[in-house]
């Protein structure tokens, strides 16, 4: 009897391990995104064991709809597993926006990243100053804006300090007053504003070609007068050294980890392509002239490591065919993850321009704005919410900063 008790709480032990360890193996399965299934027909009956992945969506604004190969999936801002490996066709809904789509691969045991970038349908045209601007410069980090006034009673040289929570709009929007002209120097008569390589000063050109040096940040500012053509270009050279020597170390030490070719090198620390670079530092555009298709290929190199799942090293953004009008000017949003494309004509009584947003892996081509613009100047503020242009909406009025609103 003794013996028939301990036989059975052995066989009991037994199942009950077999069962935890059972269990123990599914959670692990399930744990790495794999999946069981039973497919059993009339002859044999298989249990296969399959890996899954996951998608993580979020969306700016959130609450936009999920569809996954068309099915709902609830909304934006969470994620998504037990996905087969396969390419899934993407789309986000919210009412007011444009749709957003794109094809995403989803990998065994992986998560796949979207950060999703809703725009407006309707979006917002609001002026940001109403005194007459010109020559505006926006600054390397993109924080500052500077611009010649003439038509007001303290004409002369103003700045806008553009920040990420304050509100940006003509009631909001201080500019304060950088140069006052005198009865010797019209400043406002600007022809050419440029930002030192670490924004501590401007270089004001004048139409009658005076120059002068300005400090940034200094209450009571003293320009320097630039008295010879030498001393101009002697300025250039030196700023551009700076900013050759700061790009050439910065590049040398990621081709040490990235195999990066010699003449993608030589673009990157080119001073001429050093607003080329993503707000992030990760991120390169360049653009190459394809002779044998007829094409300019406008790229961009991803410098992240590790790359995010499913990302590529070199993207082709879009192309274009040599005889098509090309961007009048591309720039980064402020998610190092999209690029600002314009097309333009700023000649003659109608000056306009059409802005695009794309993803830098060339999906979401999607129209921003298309009207009255006057210079190809477009430039998100640090919030992300807005882009900067200029524009005027009668001919005999002068240029204004004005804010297109994304959302």
């Amino acid at each position: 009897m003794i013996k028939l008790i301990k036989k059975n709480q052995y066989i009991y032990y037994l199942s009950s391990l077999s069962l935890i360890l059972s269990i123990t193996a599914i959670v692990f399965f399930i744990a790495q995104g794999k999946r069981i299934n039973f497919n059993s027909d009339s002859q044999t009956s298989q249990i296969e064991i399959q890996g899954t992945g996951i998608i993580n969506i979020k969306s700016y604004p959130d609450g936009g709809k999920i569809l996954l190969d068309g099915e709902p999936k609830g909304s934006t801002n969470q994620s998504i597993g037990g996905l087969k490996e396969k390419n899934y066709k993407l789309d986000i809904v919210k009412e007011g926006f444009v749709t957003w789509s794109k094809e995403v691969p989803i990998f065994n045991g992986l998560v796949t990243p979207i950060d999703a970038l809703l725009i407006s349908k309707t979006p917002k045209i609001e002026p940001l100053t109403n005194v007459g601007i010109t020559t505006p410069s926006i600054s390397n980090t993109g924080t500052k804006i500077t611009f010649g006034v003439k038509d007001s009673d303290k004409p002369g040289i103003y700045i806008i300090t553009l920040s990420n929570t304050t509100p940006l709009n003509i009631f909001k929007t201080n500019a304060e007053l950088l140069l006052l002209d005198t009865s010797l120097v019209k400043y406002s008569n600007t022809k050419k504003i440029t930002w030192a390589p670490d924004d501590s000063e401007i270089l004001v050109e004048l139409n009658n070609n005076q120059v002068f040096i300005v400090p940034i940040g200094i209450t009571a500012t003293t320009p320097l007068a630039i008295r010879t053509s030498e001393e101009l270009q002697a300025i250039k050279d030196e700023w551009n050294k700076e900013q050759t020597d700061k790009l050439t170390k910065f590049v040398e030490r990621r081709a040490k980890t990235i195999n990066i070719s010699e003449e993608i090198q030589a673009l990157m620390i080119d001073p001429a392509n050093s607003r080329n670079w993503s707000p992030d530092g990760d991120k390169f555009m360049y653009k190459i002239d394809d002779t044998e298709n007829n094409q300019i290929k406008y790229r961009v190199y991803n410098l992240e490591q590790p790359l995010i799942i499913g990302g590529e090293r070199d993207y082709v953004t879009f192309k274009l065919d040599k005889d098509k009008p090309q961007p009048s000017n591309i720039t980064w949003y402020i998610d190092s993850q999209h690029i600002i494309v314009l097309y333009g004509n700023f000649e003659g009584d109608n000056p306009s321009g059409t802005i695009y947003l794309i993803h830098m892996d060339g999906s979401n081509f999607t129209e921003i704005y298309s009207g009255q613009m006057t210079s190809p100047i477009t430039y998100p503020i640090p919030s992300g919410d807005k882009i900067l242009v200029t524009a005027k909406f009668r001919q005999d009025n002068p240029d204004e900063l004005y804010a297109i609103s994304l959302r």
